[in-house]
């Protein structure tokens, strides 16, 4: 059974449609990047399925349970995890207490298995999350989604604010967030890096899905390569 399924997803924004008849699956342990120009609709798809914003019609399925009139802290119980662009973590907290609050009601074991993964925040766990480095803000709001145990996560953005290096060095940790049973959904502005990770991308254009396949199906599309990776 699919972690995710989309089917038809339409949005309107102050009267405005934004996104079309948007449909795709993500299955466990897949990685799913989503491309386009910047304005296409990428994000206002990840805040659709995480129920930041209403959707006009279509639906949407975790683990074969239909949330589409759920809020996002239910989806988030359903195991639905979302790292938004930015530094998404509580300045004034502590890595531990971000960390803390993403989880809720979780324990030490499941921060462990955030350092597992970005040992980096072993030495930061009392430390505020404000005076950290931006990779290092980067890597606990990773942690933070990843407390709640989704089996879903969406990642927008992942090299905003962040030196190629660093981008490089987060990028490199997504198989093994998958490797947990976790399906991915990354959205990236660097369409080479999206697609040296996932296992397929849909290109959103105008607000609709324009075409969809496996790294390997998109780069022998000249007219793909043209647009998306030489700016033609």
């Amino acid at each position: 059974m699919s972690k995710l399924v989309v089917e038809e997803l339409s949005v309107s924004l102050e009267g405005k449609r934004v996104l079309e008849g948007i449909s795709f699956e993500v299955d466990t342990v897949d990685i799913v990047g989503i491309v386009g120009a910047n304005g296409a609709g990428k994000t206002t798809l990840l805040n659709a399925v995480a129920g930041l914003i209403q959707t006009t019609t279509g639906k949407i399925s975790l683990d074969g349970v239909d949330v589409s009139q759920l809020g996002p802290e239910e989806r988030i119980r359903r195991s639905l995890g979302y790292v938004p662009d930015g530094p998404g973590v509580f300045r004034s907290l502590t890595v531990r207490e971000n960390l803390m609050v993403g989880g809720m009601v979780r324990g030490d074991e499941d921060i462990e298995m955030v350092i597992t993964l970005f040992p980096d925040l072993k030495n930061c766990l009392s430390m505020l999350a404000g005076s950290l480095s931006a990779y290092q803000r980067r890597q606990c709001a990773f942690g933070r989604a990843l407390m709640s145990r989704p089996s879903l996560l969406m990642i927008d953005e992942l090299s905003l604010g962040l030196s190629p290096i660093s981008a490089d060095a987060l990028a490199r940790t997504l198989p093994d967030i998958a490797a947990y049973q976790v399906g991915i959904i990354l959205v990236e502005q660097d369409i080479d890096r999206t697609l040296s990770l996932v296992d397929r991308a849909y290109v959103i254009e105008g607000g609709s899905i324009v075409v969809d396949g496996s790294p390997g199906e998109l780069l022998s599309q000249g007219s793909f390569v043209e647009k998306y990776l030489w700016g033609s």
